[in-house]
């Protein structure tokens, strides 16, 4: 997911990363990512086996403990 911004946008850094399982326990690597001006650019989810993602509980990736 890419959020827009009307300044133009350029991949910073990545500010948190978690891995969750998928609805079929593959691991899905999810990463927030910040732009060149520190602003929020996009949230990427990969799974380790490039296998399509089935469903992921986003909530227990990024919740406080």
């Amino acid at each position: 997911m890419v959020f827009l911004s009307s300044t133009t946008q350029l991949f910073g850094s990545d500010i948190a990363t978690a891995m969750l399982a998928d609805a079929d326990g593959v691991p899905v690597r999810v990463t927030l990512c910040l732009d060149n001006h520190d602003q929020l650019f996009e949230l990427e989810l990969c799974k380790v086996d490039f296998s399509p993602i089935i469903g992921v509980d986003l909530r227990s990736a990024f919740s406080e403990h």
